[in-house]
């Protein structure tokens, strides 16, 4: 009887280490976990956890038309991705206790799979309705719409794929720590690829649909395997519709006088070429870099002339420039129309590539190189008579050449009397103004003598045309005597308009490498000029 007693008591261990500890008094009794495939649940954490960062990365594509790629999107977005996966952590671990069935979790990855394609359809919506709020409360609110369903759900497949994995609790902590650890090895993927090739080859909505396409085929394969016809032929169907998303993928090219001449996705951006009736205009991210008027090859815009006018009006006699900031290739062949040589220095060989196959820049003709302006400046021997950063577009504003450390580079490589010119489009006068203010403070503590012209139309908002040098800045070339090349005749009068001062630059700091809050410092005006680009191009141009 003893012996009987005993080997009933050894069952009932063995039965409470295999079924797990038993419900408290008043709890149902948990549900026996239906384990399915598990060494399919290791793949599948892979893709999920890949889907995760690609979505997450792409989605400062997806804001970028309506609010740029500044430090607000950013936050915006991973704020977003960490609240959803927080949020899906818990209830994945929630549900995968009271229902462990393989079939759930793979039917939310379908529905993680049908979320991310919406967001293709979604996005033009999303953004014209947020775009009221402004950069900050409208990026953030755009990501919440967008993202918060697709991130959530991934979120849930890890603690779901732990719990039906696990046959005993002796074996959680290692069956945990080798999904979350497969899990992660797939973000890291998912990374990579979608850094390196999948965004910066690939339109917006098409890897959309791929990785939609990836997330629902896994549940596919699952129900496949699992004889289950039922569902087989539902995430089937559902594989059809987001593979249907595709040709929608084109959009539209070409309305009344606007017409989206070529479009091409890089590393730094999403990079357009439209025209406006006789205008055309290089985009990047929705924000305008350049354009020309077709008609005769002229500059669109006014302050390449502003720069071309001050410098020979200041330093007639120079040779050799130094150009940070292709565009369009604007400015070296404006300072080329007066003898001026010019090296040019553009971080993104793509955009080299559209200023030549659709604005009639020859890289041929000039010493451009593929590089980081604030490295080449550290580190070459040249010198030149005018170093021009032009670097400074939209919201994309590379702080590193922004900083009292980047104009003391910048002045190093000039040449006795040389100028530094740079051109910055922000408010001139209000609160907003602090930016400006701190520019011209940050160019005095590198160089002896700085002035600031306003660029453009006069008023509170504009462009701002910054000299700098170690020589004093006198006209060597006055205002009425004629100049060797032609400008634009909106600068007849006002080429040497200098910017006022204002009361409400004591605010300004000087920018250095350690503290420079441009992007804070800057949203309103940002928040301008996005507001202008919107009301000349048609909302279609900017989504693609």
């Amino acid at each position: 009887m003893s012996r009987k007693r005993g080997r009933d008591a050894s069952a009932g261990d063995r039965s409470r280490t295999t079924s797990g500890p038993a419900s408290r008094p008043g709890e149902p009794a948990a549900a026996k976990p239906q384990r399915g495939p598990v060494g399919y649940y290791y793949p599948t954490v892979f893709l999920t956890g890949a889907g995760v960062m690609v979505i997450e990365l792409l989605g400062a594509r997806v804001l970028a038309p309506y609010y740029g790629t500044s430090l607000f999107v950013w936050s915006s977005l991973i704020t977003i991705t960490l609240v959803a996966l927080a949020v899906g952590y818990w209830l994945g671990g929630q549900i995968a206790d009271r229902l462990p069935r393989p079939q759930i979790l793979y039917t939310i990855i379908a529905l993680a799979g049908l979320a991310t394609a919406l967001v293709a359809p979604l996005r033009g919506p999303v953004l014209r309705g947020t775009d009221a709020l402004g950069v900050r409360a409208g990026s953030l609110t755009s990501a919440f719409v967008l993202f918060t369903v697709p991130l959530l759900l991934l979120g849930m497949v890890s603690p779901y794929a732990v719990k039906l994995s696990t046959l005993t609790l002796g074996k959680l902590a290692r069956t945990a720590g080798r999904l979350y650890a497969v899990s992660t090895f797939g973000s890291f993927a998912g990374t990579l690829s979608a850094g390196f090739i999948l965004i910066p080859t690939f339109e917006v909505r098409t890897i959309l649909v791929v990785v939609s396409g990836v997330l629902v085929a896994v549940s596919l394969v699952f129900f496949a395997f699992s004889r289950r016809v039922w569902m087989t032929a539902v995430v089937a169907a559902l594989l059809a519709v987001v593979i249907m998303l595709v040709p929608g993928s084109r959009g539209i090219t070409a309305a009344g006088d606007t017409r989206l001449v070529a479009k091409q996705p890089s590393f730094y951006g999403e990079i357009k070429v439209v025209e406006r009736g006789p205008l055309r205009f290089m985009l990047i991210d929705g924000g305008v870099q350049s354009g020309i008027d077709t008609r005769n090859g002229l500059c669109a815009v006014q302050y390449p002339y502003m720069i071309e006018t001050l410098a020979y009006r200041i330093r007639p006699e120079g040779e050799r420039a130094l150009v940070i900031g292709l565009g369009a290739g604007i400015i070296p062949e404006a300072m080329d129309r007066w003898g001026v040589e010019s090296d040019v220095i553009e971080i993104d060989p793509k955009v080299v590539a559209m200023a030549e196959e659709h604005f009639g820049f020859d890289p041929g003709e000039y010493g451009v190189r593929v590089a980081d302006g604030r490295r080449f400046l550290e580190d070459t021997e040249e010198r030149y008579d005018y170093v021009v950063l032009d670097a400074f577009a939209g919201e994309m504003v590379p702080v590193h050449l922004l900083s009292e450390e980047a104009f003391e580079a910048a002045r190093d490589v000039l040449r006795p009397g040389g100028l530094l010119l740079l051109n910055y489009v922000g408010y001139r006068s209000g609160p907003g103004s602090r930016v400006a203010a701190s520019i011209e403070l940050s160019l005095e503590a590198a160089f002896e003598h700085v002035r600031a012209f306003e660029a453009g139309e006069p008023g509170d908002y504009g462009g701002n045309i910054f000299v700098a040098s170690e020589s004093p800045l006198e006209m060597a070339v006055g205002p009425d005597e004629p100049l060797p090349f032609p400008v634009h005749e909106v600068l007849s009068g006002t080429a040497t308009r200098v910017r006022p001062s204002d009361p409400s630059h004591e605010g300004a700091i000087v920018f250095t490498d350690e503290h420079n809050p441009v992007d804070l410092w800057d949203i309103e005006g940002r928040e301008r000029w996005r507001r202008d680009t919107m009301e000349f191009f048609p909302g279609w141009v900017l989504l693609g």
